[in-house]
């Protein structure tokens, strides 16, 4: 396994991912490369991102941190009204009609796997391999379906690669092209995928481009050595609880407590031009709570459910705001092994 070594330099070039919260390929600086191993997935998911001012654990002080909402549809969820709303408010703003427009509240596509990745956990001081959940746009998915199911040009019948529990990927963030004057950063954003071949090419048929073969030893046949095994054989994963969408009692509850952040910037562009308005609808129309007339004091508390993300997830989003713990799994019937069949 090449997890967490990188071409560039094995010390110097590995970002320093937080592991114990969701990753992303955003993250990474234009010509940085994160190399993993895909255990399990991927779900098919709708995220909101959101700007919020909360309360740093630690420290107790307001902080500018980010929540996510699941959603089950693109165009039908809770914050619809509220992202047609921001639209129409942009649209008086310039000249490209509200169809046109696009709101922070407008969900995003991504699909969601989990990986062997070297980073840092909440209670790691050096940088250790660890399976957390990645976050990848679709080209990403794109491209690993494609890596997955290559066919070997000596016999067809059989995968290129191996199945992809077999065999390491690297991610490359690059720019596709110059930026035009005015244009954000995110267009000109994309990733090459690129398989690090293992000694499975041409010995798996293409019906194993995810399964694992009945009585493979993954640790004798040199897939993972044993220490890694062990770290994927423990793992438990509930993948209905993960398709799960937030409920509207779950998302009250989440933003009871806590801001959404008016004044939030990328790359020193405000996010909302419309605060004023966007405020007063928030207030009217779901009661919840903006820093658009900044607040006194922190908020008091923060609900359990929260869940603090490393900043809207997309093809060429690029916020990098730490992430704090993801919440403990379900205790449901799971899944220990990779599982990564029917892709």
């Amino acid at each position: 396994m090449r997890v967490g070594v990188h071409k560039e330099d094995e010390d110097l070039a590995a970002p320093k991912f937080d592991t114990s919260a969701e990753v992303r390929p955003a993250q990474l600086d234009f010509g940085q490369s994160m190399t993993l191993r895909i255990v399990n997935g991927p779900v098919h998911r709708y995220v909101i991102w959101i700007p919020v001012i909360d309360q740093d654990p630690e420290t107790q002080k307001p902080r500018e941190s980010w929540r996510t909402l699941k959603v089950a549809d693109r165009n039908d969820h809770f914050f619809g009204p509220l992202a047609a709303a921001e639209k129409k408010f942009k649209a008086l703003l310039t000249d490209t009609p509200a169809k046109e427009q696009k709101s922070q509240f407008d969900p995003n596509e991504h699909w969601v796997y989990w990986g062997i990745i070297k980073g840092f956990s909440a209670s790691s001081e050096k940088p250790e391999l660890a399976i957390t959940r990645l976050a990848f746009p679709r080209s990403i998915f794109k491209r690993l379906r494609e890596i997955q199911h290559k066919e070997h040009p000596s016999d067809p019948s059989k995968l290129m690669y191996g199945p992809l529990w077999a065999y390491d990927v690297t991610i490359t963030k690059v720019k596709t092209r110059q930026p035009k004057p005015g244009e954000t950063i995110i267009n000109v954003t994309g990733y090459t995928v690129d398989p690090v071949p293992g000694n499975f090419g041409g010995k798996f048929p293409v019906d194993l481009a995810g399964a694992i073969p009945e009585g493979f030893d993954l640790v004798k046949e040199g897939v993972f050595p044993q220490e890694v095994f062990d770290l994927v054989d423990g793992f438990e994963l509930d993948l209905d609880k993960e398709r799960e969408p937030d409920s509207e009692e779950t998302i009250v509850q989440r933003f009871s407590t806590i801001f959404i952040d008016m004044h939030r910037e990328r790359n020193g562009v405000k996010i909302f031009p419309c605060a004023a308005e966007l405020s007063e609808f928030l207030a009217s129309k779901y009661n919840l709570l903006t820093n658009y007339k900044e607040p006194t004091e922190a908020p008091k508390a923060i609900p359990e459910t929260t869940h603090t993300g490393a900043g809207p997830v997309g093809e060429g989003s690029i916020e990098q705001e730490k992430p704090a713990e993801e919440p403990k799994p379900a205790e449901k019937p799971v899944d220990k092994k990779p599982n990564v069949a029917g892709w």
